[in-house]
């Protein structure tokens, strides 16, 4: 992708995240430039990537390694727990706060039993 369609994708994930269609995070583990994208419902995916084409003249695929389920604001940067696992996936939002994602509720109750001094709170 050159610099120019960076910006324009960029630019379409920032406004399509400030109309609250999607939320963005960035990986914590990963050294990869994609965001982690957040949404109610896999109809929003659909979506975004039309909205991508449509009015940014961007060409998206969205790739889904880890299905999260659920995702929790987290008080702390949980080390270990976002490590080489598939269950959980560990990153910031754009305002900088830190954000864990599950992919069941299982993982959410081995995360916090593994995790006492890591406070989570519901994304809203």
């Amino acid at each position: 992708m050159t610099l120019t369609k960076h910006k324009q994708f960029d630019r379409g994930v920032e406004q399509l995240e400030e109309e609250g269609a999607i939320q963005v995070f960035l990986s914590s583990t990963a050294a990869q430039r994609e965001p982690i994208l957040a949404a109610v419902g896999e109809l929003q995916f659909d979506v975004v990537v039309a909205r991508l084409r449509a009015e940014y003249g961007v060409e998206a695929a969205l790739e889904r390694p880890t299905a999260a389920r659920a995702g929790s604001w987290a008080t702390r940067a949980p080390s270990r727990a976002c490590s080489g696992r598939t269950s959980v996936a560990c990153g910031r939002s754009r305002q900088d706060r830190l954000v864990a994602l599950f992919a069941s509720t299982h993982a959410i109750e081995y995360f916090v039993k593994e995790n006492p001094d890591v406070e989570l709170s519901a994304i809203g």
